[in-house]
Protein backbone atom coordinates (compact mmCIF):
# COMPACT_ATOMS: atom_id res chain seq x y z
CA UNK A 1 0.00 0.00 0.00
CA UNK A 2 1.32 3.36 -0.74
CA UNK A 3 0.55 6.25 1.80
CA UNK A 4 1.42 9.53 0.35
CA UNK A 5 1.31 12.52 2.54
CA UNK A 6 0.06 16.02 0.96
CA UNK A 7 2.08 18.96 2.19
CA UNK A 8 0.74 22.97 1.56
CA UNK A 9 3.53 24.82 3.60
CA UNK A 10 1.01 27.52 3.62
CA UNK A 11 -0.64 26.32 6.21
CA UNK A 12 0.58 26.53 9.64
CA UNK A 13 0.51 22.48 10.32
CA UNK A 14 3.12 22.30 7.62
CA UNK A 15 4.41 25.92 7.79
CA UNK A 16 8.10 25.05 8.61
CA UNK A 17 10.56 22.27 8.41
CA UNK A 18 10.39 21.05 12.14
CA UNK A 19 6.38 21.22 11.94
CA UNK A 20 6.40 19.11 8.91
CA UNK A 21 8.84 16.84 10.82
CA UNK A 22 6.53 16.79 13.32
CA UNK A 23 3.26 16.26 11.42
CA UNK A 24 4.98 12.97 10.01
CA UNK A 25 6.06 11.84 13.31
CA UNK A 26 2.81 12.06 15.09
CA UNK A 27 0.50 11.17 12.07
CA UNK A 28 3.02 7.56 11.94
CA UNK A 29 2.42 6.67 15.53
CA UNK A 30 4.23 5.77 18.51
CA UNK A 31 4.55 2.50 17.93
CA UNK A 32 6.07 2.72 14.37
CA UNK A 33 3.98 -0.22 12.42
CA UNK A 34 4.70 -0.73 8.60
CA UNK A 35 1.61 0.33 7.67
CA UNK A 36 1.24 3.80 8.85
CA UNK A 37 4.66 4.93 6.90
CA UNK A 38 4.40 7.35 4.33
CA UNK A 39 5.69 5.94 0.85
CA UNK A 40 5.55 9.75 -0.16
CA UNK A 41 5.41 13.31 -0.33
CA UNK A 42 3.07 15.10 -2.89
CA UNK A 43 4.11 19.19 -2.78
CA UNK A 44 0.92 21.08 -3.08
CA UNK A 45 1.98 24.72 -1.59
CA UNK A 46 -0.97 27.43 -3.00
CA UNK A 47 -2.66 30.28 -1.47
CA UNK A 48 -5.62 29.56 -3.83
CA UNK A 49 -5.95 32.08 -6.13
CA UNK A 50 -3.20 34.42 -5.50
CA UNK A 51 -0.77 31.27 -5.45
CA UNK A 52 2.48 32.25 -7.09
CA UNK A 53 4.98 30.16 -9.39
CA UNK A 54 7.56 31.14 -6.61
CA UNK A 55 4.93 30.21 -4.14
CA UNK A 56 5.51 26.63 -5.54
CA UNK A 57 8.94 26.57 -5.61
CA UNK A 58 9.65 27.85 -2.20
CA UNK A 59 6.91 25.39 -0.83
CA UNK A 60 8.90 22.56 -2.59
CA UNK A 61 12.20 23.50 -1.90
CA UNK A 62 11.09 23.44 1.86
CA UNK A 63 9.64 19.83 1.53
CA UNK A 64 12.62 18.58 -0.52
CA UNK A 65 14.69 19.23 2.77
CA UNK A 66 12.29 17.54 5.09
CA UNK A 67 11.97 14.78 2.22
CA UNK A 68 16.22 14.54 2.88
CA UNK A 69 15.91 14.43 6.30
CA UNK A 70 13.07 11.64 6.55
CA UNK A 71 14.28 9.92 3.77
CA UNK A 72 10.75 10.00 2.12
CA UNK A 73 10.75 10.83 -1.60
CA UNK A 74 8.75 13.50 -3.22
CA UNK A 75 6.11 11.66 -5.80
CA UNK A 76 4.82 14.99 -7.44
CA UNK A 77 4.44 18.68 -6.89
CA UNK A 78 0.58 20.24 -7.84
CA UNK A 79 0.39 23.03 -9.64
CA UNK A 80 -3.18 24.73 -10.29
CA UNK A 81 -3.19 24.66 -14.38
CA UNK A 82 -3.28 28.77 -14.23
CA UNK A 83 0.25 28.49 -13.29
CA UNK A 84 2.73 28.10 -16.02
CA UNK A 85 5.18 25.17 -14.99
CA UNK A 86 7.29 23.07 -16.61
CA UNK A 87 5.83 19.07 -16.53
CA UNK A 88 9.07 18.55 -14.08
CA UNK A 89 10.59 20.13 -11.57
CA UNK A 90 14.05 19.23 -10.04
CA UNK A 91 13.13 15.64 -11.40
CA UNK A 92 9.64 15.57 -9.99
CA UNK A 93 7.04 14.87 -11.72
CA UNK A 94 4.50 18.30 -11.91
CA UNK A 95 0.53 17.18 -11.12
CA UNK A 96 -1.37 20.14 -13.00
CA UNK A 97 -5.22 20.51 -11.59
CA UNK A 98 -8.27 22.81 -12.28
CA UNK A 99 -9.38 23.98 -8.42
CA UNK A 100 -12.46 23.10 -7.69
CA UNK A 101 -13.00 25.61 -5.14
CA UNK A 102 -11.97 28.57 -6.72
CA UNK A 103 -12.68 30.92 -4.18
CA UNK A 104 -12.10 28.75 -0.79
CA UNK A 105 -9.64 29.84 1.36
CA UNK A 106 -6.71 28.02 1.33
Amino acid sequence: MEIYLVVNTSKFETSSFDNIVEYVTFSEGLEKLEWKKFSGFISNTHFGNETTKEDVIRGYEMLKKVSEHLNIPIRAIGVDKKIDFPPFYDGVEVWLYDRLMPEALW
